[in-house]
This record gives C-alpha cells, sequence and structure tokens, in this order.
C-alpha cells in the first residue's frame, strides 16, 4: 500500500469526546482545556493538584479516573495519568470520591460517603450499590454501556449529549458525569456550570432562530438525571406556557408557575428530595413545575409529548419511532458539534 493509502482515515471514524487537541487543528479534535498537555487525549479525570502537592509530588497532578473507579486502565504504562493504588483502595473503604480527589466534598451531611482516609476496608452496601449503577447505566461516562459517539462536549460536572431518537435536529441532554438523581440536588459548584452550558446552548439556537426549552423528569428511585433541551422556533414560543398548561388539565393537575432570573434557583432551594418531580424551564425565566405522588400516575415523556403536539409532530412523540442509524447518528452529533463550536463552554 502507497503512505497516502495507509494513512486514510475509514469513513466510519469518529473523534473521541476526551480528545484535547489544539484549537489550530480543529479538524482533529476539540480545544484543549486549561492543564492539558498535548497528549492528554484520553478518560475523564479530576485535578487533584492540592492532594499531590501536600503529599510533596508537586505537579503530578490529575489522577486516573478510569482505574481508580474500576483498579485497572486500558491504557497501563501509557496512561498519562496517575494510578494511584492508595486512592483506589480508599475508594473501595467507602471515601468520598470528591474527598479524594479534590480535598473537599460540598454535599456535606448529605453525602453518604466518608470523609477521612481511616477505616476498615469493607466496601459500604451503598458504595456498592452505586459502583453497579454506575456500570449498568446507559448515561453515566465511567460505564461501558455509555454511546460515546453520541457525546458533542464535555465538562467537569456535566456533559452533553445529543439524544437518541431525538424529537429534532440538536435535541440534546446535558446529564451529570457521575451517577446523581437531579440536576436540582447537585452543588452550588455543579449548578455553575450547568448554567454555563444552559446559556451556551440558548445563544447557538438563536443565532438559528429558534428558543431553549429545558425539562426534566426527576424521579426519586435515584435513576441518572438528564436535562433534555430542546429547540423550538421563535414564532411558537408565545404558545409555549398555555399548551403546557392545557395538557397539565387533562392529566387533572395544575403546574406551579415560578418567574424571574433566580426562578431555577428558588426551585432548587425548595425542592424536595424525597419526591419525584416534573418541571420545564421556558424561554423568559419561567418554570412550571409540579410534585408527582407516589401512585400518581405521571407519564414519563410528558414534557416530549408535549412539544412533539406543539410543533405538530405527534408521531415522533416516542423516541423509539426516532431511532436512527449508526452512521446517521455520528453525521448529526458532527452536524452540531461543527455549529456549537463557538459557544461551547469547554472549548
Amino acid at each position: 500500500m502507497s503512505k497516502a493509502e495507509l494513512s486514510t482515515k475509514p469513513p466510519n471514524t469518529t473523534l473521541s469526546p476526551y480528545a484535547c487537541v489544539d484549537k489550530a487543528a480543529p479538524t482533529e479534535g476539540s480545544a484543549k482545556r486549561p492543564g492539558d498537555s498535548a497528549s492528554d487525549s484520553q478518560y475523564w479525570r479530576y485535578d487533584a493538584s492540592q492532594k499531590r502537592q501536600k503529599r510533596g509530588d508537586g505537579d503530578a497532578a490529575k489522577l486516573c479516573y478510569k482505574f481508580i473507579l474500576s483498579g485497572s486502565c486500558p491504557h497501563g504504562m501509557k496512561c498519562n495519568f496517575q494510578h494511584d493504588e492508595e486512592a483506589m483502595e480508599q475508594y473501595k473503604r467507602g471515601v468520598c470520591f470528591d474527598f479524594l480527589v479534590k480535598g473537599k466534598c460540598e454535599k456535606g451531611p448529605d453525602c453518604k460517603f466518608k470523609h477521612n482516609l481511616q477505616g476498615d476496608s469493607v466496601v459500604p452496601q451503598s458504595r456498592e450499590a452505586s459502583s453497579n449503577r454506575s456500570r449498568e447505566c446507559w448515561f453515566c461516562l465511567s460505564s461501558p454501556n455509555v454511546e460515546s459517539h453520541l457525546i458533542a462536549s464535555v465538562g467537569e460536572y456535566y456533559y452533553c449529549t445529543l439524544a437518541k431518537g431525538p424529537l429534532v435536529p440538536d435535541h440534546v441532554l446535558i446529564l451529570p458525569v457521575e451517577h446523581e438523581p437531579s440536576t436540582l440536588s447537585l452543588s452550588s459548584e455543579c449548578e455553575l456550570e450547568l448554567e454555563r452550558f444552559q446559556n451556551a446552548l440558548r445563544a447557538y439556537f438563536k443565532k438559528n432562530g429558534k428558543e431553549a426549552v429545558f425539562f426534566e423528569w426527576v424521579f426519586k428511585r435515584r435513576t441518572h438525571a438528564n436535562l433534555q433541551v430542546v429547540p423550538v422556533p421563535s414564532n411558537r414560543v408565545g404558545a409555549l406556557q398555555n399548551i403546557f398548561n392545557l395538557a397539565a388539565e387533562r392529566l387533572g393537575i395544575k403546574f406551579t408557575t415560578t418567574k424571574g432570573f433566580k426562578a431555577r434557583e428558588q426551585l432548587r432551594t425548595e425542592f424536595d428530595k424525597t419526591c419525584s418531580l416534573f418541571y420545564v424551564e421556558l424561554p423568559g425565566d419561567t418554570i412550571l413545575s409540579h410534585v408527582v405522588k407516589e401512585h400518581e400516575n405521571f407519564p414519563s415523556q410528558f414534557g416530549r409529548e408535549v412539544l412533539a403536539g406543539l410543533l405538530q409532530m405527534a408521531d415522533r412523540a416516542d423516541w423509539k419511532n426516532c431511532a436512527l442509524s449508526k452512521e446517521e447518528e455520528m453525521k448529526m452529533v458532527e452536524s452540531f458539534k461543527s455549529g456549537f463550536q463557538e459557544y461551547d463552554p469547554n472549548q
């Protein structure tokens, strides 16, 4: 084979969502994040520089997330990040992951794990259950089941992915990196990153004559949180609140309306973690929410069904009717990333 043939990429090749390459070569991957070197194109990781500096290790700062989580890393000795066996053992003993890699945890008394490096080697049942959920969950970034070809942007606490079976083009999800049941219950630091994602998507859609609608079904039995984002043509925005209220009336419920630029902050303050909840964030700083009672028959696809009706595409209310081939999904992701790149907060 000629040199040109050997270096030609296969037609179905996709970029790794974890790749960090210089902005000067946008066709080869996404841009660098602060502190990354040109070879840092692998696996999620956390900056543990403060922890390392306390031990006198200077800039040997980054822990390999995959190694700590599972005890192994497919990159082996070639991995660019720290394979810290002590950190892995502490994690198995039930030490809080954030405490391990950052030296602090903002969940405070709500955190179920240890915030010290002492104790026995027995893994708490809650940690075992959490680990099992992460491995089985489609949305956990550490899970072998995650469909990485759909991922468009990865941050510290959240990542953005294209929806499987999208209602419309550019239908995306914002998901926590770790297995969390709700975006409302995460720390204020996580909320700031989520806000950056939301503002970036609003700006991207606005450029294309659309407005972003965000909705989340919070299920108290700890499914992986996913905040769905659907672009709606600007000329349909005026009907959004009415159509959601009408749909709620048909179910025999009434939404609570929260308005103002601090509407989401107020919802976070009032949110009872022991309850299930549906809420939708509409353009114009308006949030409609409903606390779902234990035995209430509330449709899990309510938000999508309402928007499908608004957009006069009722046949697309079920995501399974909108399934695409993997090749079509990859084209969809590349198209979105191309347009979103200038707004992406992680570029």
